[in-house]
């Protein structure tokens, strides 16, 4: 179990530049957290919540939890063969934007429902 409460079954092999890494083969369940966990971006606060999902290293906030009025949707969108098509969002406040900083998966597969809607962030996003 991760120290976020998340169980998982991870496995060791080369991604596609030939890099040994770990990945989530299967997530297993999650668990609330008693830590709180904020997303902050010059200054202001796009996310705060006790009840985040850590997956591969990032984030996942419940969405009522997220400024939705600093996200802009993006175009953009990437494909992971674990967890589905990811959507992003640009981050805006005033004149200042940073790029597909934010992502959800809307319509995950089986094994990532647990992140479905949630949002991750990453880029100049910090996140503890």
């Amino acid at each position: 179990m991760s120290p976020f409460g998340i169980r998982v079954r991870t496995t060791t092999r080369p991604n596609p530049s030939g890099e040994l890494g770990t990945t989530i083969e299967e997530l297993d369940e999650s668990m609330e957290t008693t830590m709180n966990i904020k997303a902050k971006w010059n200054g202001r606060v796009l996310a705060e919540s006790p009840e985040v999902i850590v997956v591969d290293g990032y984030s996942y906030f419940p969405p009522q939890t997220v400024d939705h009025t600093l996200l802009e949707p993006s175009s953009h969108r990437t494909t992971c063969p674990r967890k589905g098509i990811a959507h992003y969002f640009d981050v805006r406040l005033g004149d200042v934007r940073t790029e597909n900083a934010a992502w959800t998966y809307p319509d995950p597969k089986p094994v990532a429902e647990n992140i479905r809607d949630r949002i991750a962030f990453w880029k100049d996003i910090e996140v503890g």
